[in-house]
């Protein structure tokens, strides 16, 4: 509370760490899994998902936790990444080409500026 009235908003990647690793850890008590394998993949998770960024989330996730699970962290990304959509944490990032289908995806603004 003191950071954030002192006007420090904390960045945007630590607060979707936190957001990953508390939902991980949630949702794993529910599977009965080890605590801190939910928090270790849903830290991956939501980190791959807010950046679209699936190949720096995944080593991401071996220099934090290691290459034991380097399969499931691949797997989750996998599917974080096909499922965040075409708009990610950052504005500027453009993504050309369609996460499902095997086209060319096209934004609407670059449609727009090319008279189409």
């Amino acid at each position: 509370m003191i950071t954030l009235a002192c006007g420090y908003k904390g960045g945007e990647i630590v607060p979707s760490f936190f957001v990953g690793a508390t939902f991980g850890a949630v949702v794993d008590g529910l599977l009965h899994l080890p605590a801190g394998f939910g928090a270790a993949i849903g830290l991956i998770s939501v980190f791959c998902g807010a950046v679209n960024c699936p190949l720096a989330s995944i080593i991401l996730s071996v220099e934090l936790f290691g290459a034991e699970y380097l399969p499931l962290f691949g797997l989750s990304c996998a599917i974080s990444y096909t499922l965040s959509g075409y708009f990610g944490l950052y504005g500027t990032q453009k993504i050309l080409y369609s996460k499902i289908k095997t086209t060319v995806y096209q934004p609407v603004y670059a449609l727009k500026t090319a008279g189409i």
